[in-house]
């Protein structure tokens, strides 16, 4: 049986050409690490244990020299390790961790769990640690979003535009390796005047730069580590593949009204408005797309017929200092 899209039990994550299935639910404990409460991913996919850079700050970090890469083979830097002790439940225990980051959150790896002879009873929901029963709790898996955090601290100019270095933090490693996979960050409103870009950033990269808009007459400020938002993955739809969902702009129209024929490869509609034509919603009745036909060509001054036909707006104002004042 057919369903709307928003009530699709398989929702996908979507950009204009791009979409990427979201993933299973994963397990954590909740665990104290200096006082304060944190949440730790169990991950047998994981070969060594990690944990964030942002945790880690003032402990004593040893030198590595292992190499650590995601399921994608991207590469993770690593900073250091350190032995660490947290606990869980009243329980004292203690882990040796890669510090990196890039790391968003704590993640006990299959080397953990062996080293603690740990057994994880998964239709119980459950883990044995020390001979003692452990509830785990669930949530959906984390591994297709990325948190954008600033690389250092930085200042955007009064009516400005500035691209501003970040790093790209991983919640997992379990991210699907695809040929074409890219991280969608929308575009949102920082603060009064400050605008953050829509972007499409690199698959494998660490590091990237975020396009910000500084429309105020203020200068205004980033701090190191501070959190943009979240990025999570896209992958182009190859044109012609068969795969891709349909859309009634791929194909001919036949006559859509008596007397009346409509195609949309006819030579005489402008090629700048046949993307525009070629990206009506397939839900339209033949009466209705016809008057959305007619209304793209009524009101074809608005579309731009090329990446350098720029149009003007009067949104925001611009002052020139000619020192005649």
């Amino acid at each position: 049986m057919g369903h709307f899209q928003r009530n699709c039990p398989t929702r996908l994550a979507r950009a204009t050409g791009t979409s990427i299935a979201k993933s299973e639910n994963e397990s954590y404990m909740e665990i104290i690490v200096s006082g304060h409460k944190a949440a730790c991913l169990l991950d047998t996919g994981c070969e060594k244990s990690m944990l964030p850079g942002k945790l880690a700050y003032g402990m004593q970090l040893k030198p590595t020299d292992l190499s650590v890469h995601a399921a994608n083979g991207a590469k993770i830097p690593i900073k250091g390790t350190v032995r660490m002790q947290f606990d869980l439940e009243g329980m004292p225990l203690e882990a040796e961790l890669l510090v990196s980051d890039v790391v968003d959150q704590m993640m006990l790896g299959i080397d953990w769990l062996t080293e603690n002879a740990c057994q994880w009873k998964f239709d119980e929901r459950a883990i044995v640690i020390a001979g003692r029963q452990i509830t785990l709790h669930s949530r959906p898996s984390r591994a297709l979003i990325r948190r954008i955090y600033v690389e250092q601290p930085v200042v955007l100019p009064p009516r400005s535009v500035t691209n501003v270095p970040v790093r790209m933090a991983w919640n997992s490693f379990r991210v699907p390796a695809t040929e074409w996979l890219k991280w969608l960050m929308e575009p949102k409103q920082l603060n009064s005047g400050v605008y953050l870009a829509h972007m499409l950033l690199p698959e494998k990269e660490t590091s990237a730069a975020i396009r910000v808009v500084n429309v105020s007459p203020r200068p205004y400020m980033f701090g190191e580590s501070a959190c943009l938002g979240e990025a999570r993955p896209a992958t182009l739809l190859d044109p012609v593949s068969a795969d891709r969902p349909l859309w009634q702009g791929d194909r001919p129209l036949g006559p859509v009204t008596e007397g009346h024929v409509i195609n949309d490869n006819n030579q005489n509609l402008s090629d700048y408005l046949q993307p525009v034509i070629a990206s009506l919603p397939s839900e339209l009745s033949p009466d209705e797309r016809v008057a959305a036909i007619q209304l793209i060509h009524d009101n074809s001054d608005i579309f731009s017929k090329s990446e350098f036909d720029l149009g003007r707006c009067d949104l925001v104002h611009h002052r020139i200092d000619t020192g005649d004042r």
